[in-house]
């Protein structure tokens, strides 16, 4: 299975992304890129992937108003959002900085839960369909 992070400019949130995305499944090829011209964190620029086949693109922020299927030449076969600002960490204090962490960590966790991993075991406390207590 074939995964691209992508975000605007964002590149420290998408090399989290990636990270926690990566941790779930080592089998998984996941990449992360941005639209903006800059390599920091081991980030690629978007055009590199754009030629390749994906089995999910993954927005973060305003990504998905450029990062459609249309926008690859390669076949995408889902594109998903992750639903966190286009923020940075460096105009916060540690604490907002590790809650985005945390926020992070937990989008992808249900992302790879609900939609890639195509289901789960029973959550034992009976909350959701998908274990998310630990």
């Amino acid at each position: 299975m074939k995964i691209l992070i992508v975000s605007k400019e964002n590149k420290a949130l998408c090399a989290m992304a990636h990270e926690f995305m990566q941790a779930h499944d080592d089998n998984m090829i996941v990449c992360s890129a941005v639209i903006a011209d800059d390599n920091d964190y081991g980030v690629h620029n978007v055009t590199e992937y754009q030629n390749e086949p994906w089995d999910y693109v993954i927005t973060i922020g305003d990504a998905d108003e450029v990062c459609d299927k249309t926008y690859f030449h390669g076949v995408v076969r889902n594109v998903l959002r992750l639903g966190v600002d286009n923020e940075t960490c460096e105009s916060f204090t540690g604490d907002k900085c590790q809650l985005m962490r945390d926020d992070i960590y937990r989008k992808v966790r249900n992302l790879y839960s609900d939609n890639i991993r195509g289901g789960g075991k029973m959550c034992s406390c009976g909350a959701n369909d998908i274990c998310r207590c630990d």
